[in-house]
């Protein structure tokens, strides 16, 4: 997956959340997004996607959603 599959990934979960009005989930994405392009900011956005991934308030489709983004981005992390 590529890096931008993965943002893809990250705007169809914020989508989700704004639909649902989960405005604590949001916020633990939103302190992290958009990432800045480089390794320390998209590590910050992996990092808070690994947090949120464990939140039972997320659905099914959310929780997928979630893990194809981190997959994304460590493949991209792991390229540089």
């Amino acid at each position: 997956m590529a890096e931008r599959d993965a943002n893809a990934e990250v705007l169809r979960l914020l989508d989700s959340l704004c639909d649902r009005r989960e405005y604590g989930l949001l916020r633990a994405v939103l302190m992290a997004w958009p990432h800045n392009g480089l390794t320390d900011g998209i590590e910050e956005l992996v990092q808070s996607l690994k947090g949120l991934r464990r939140d039972e308030r997320l659905t099914d489709a959310e929780k997928e959603t979630v893990g194809l983004a981190i997959e994304g981005y460590s493949l991209a992390l792991n390229r540089r």
